[in-house]
């Protein structure tokens, strides 16, 4: 009894019509093979599937749109961590008398500190992590900050754990010590530096800029800031009016440069924890 073959099996017959080759096959198959012998991948699948998916977006740029990065829920598998972040959600929820799902970050930060017995350094790291997306003001002054307070609780809930685990836990800088620097600046450079900026800005010579050109003079300073210096900067700084009354958000800022440089050494503190992979 002979054993039929794969070809002769799958081999086209007058009852069973050829298989033609989609268009341009050839040369999408040629052009595969040359980046293959090109890149020399170690994992041929995963490269394999990259190459396509790539191909596929530049073809249909459609396919490209994602789904915000809120839109998921990050999954949270420790049943301690699950217990904590649904607790959180529920204390925020409390003072979310419109429902809204936001609050403003100094009412997030007055949780952190109050209900979750935070350090205002440690609620500060919380409030200025990568993983904390905050929906600011129209560039205006406006309003006010917000976070989104489910997302938030599910992506800080493994950082507060280690806050809480260790109680003694501080984030150390030394403003004192003549010699310390951040972004190559000691604390009179930074004071002076930014008060020349400030005042080019303020042409009317009120002392006061909206929070929108303040943060925009902080971004477009040339002393190299990280997005943490900023958000830091902003955070912490005071404001006159906007968020009970709906009015400009100001700031006063000769009240705000004899605190810079600690800001700054706190965001430095902050990337380095965060490099130390602590958290």
């Amino acid at each position: 009894m002979s054993m039929e073959t794969f070809r002769e099996r799958t081999l086209a017959t007058q009852y069973q019509p050829r298989q033609h080759l989609p268009p341009n096959f050839s040369n999408v198959l040629k052009e595969y093979a040359r980046e293959v012998l090109r890149n020399q991948p170690s994992d041929i699948l995963e490269w394999s599937a990259a190459y396509f998916r790539k191909l596929a977006l530049e073809t249909d740029p459609l396919q490209a749109r994602q789904p915000p990065p809120d839109h998921y829920t990050p999954l949270v598998e420790d049943p301690e961590r699950a217990k904590l972040a649904n607790k959180m959600v529920k204390v925020f929820s409390t003072m979310d008398l419109s429902g809204s799902g936001r609050l403003r970050v100094s009412e997030v930060r007055r949780v952190l500190t109050e209900a979750f017995e935070l350090t205002e350094s440690q609620a500060l790291y919380l409030l200025t992590a990568p993983f904390t997306t905050i929906i600011e003001d129209d560039g205006k002054g406006v309003a006010g900050d917000f976070i989104e307070y489910g997302p938030f609780s599910h992506a800080a809930v493994r950082t507060i754990q280690y806050f809480q685990q260790h109680q003694g836990f501080c984030f150390d800088i030394d403003p004192i010590d003549s010699s310390t620097t951040v972004h190559g600046m000691n604390r009179y450079d930074v004071e002076q530096g930014f008060l020349r900026i400030f005042r080019l800005l303020d042409g009317a010579g009120t002392g006061r800029l909206l929070l929108h050109d303040y943060q925009g003079a902080l971004e477009n300073a040339p002393y190299h800031l990280t997005r943490r210096d900023i958000r830091v900067l902003r955070i912490e700084c005071g404001t006159c009016g906007g968020e009970e009354d709906g009015g400009l958000r100001e700031v006063e800022y000769e009240k705000e440069l004899p605190h810079m440089f600690e800001r700054l050494l706190l965001a430095e503190a902050f990337n380095l924890f965060d490099e130390e992979g602590q958290s």
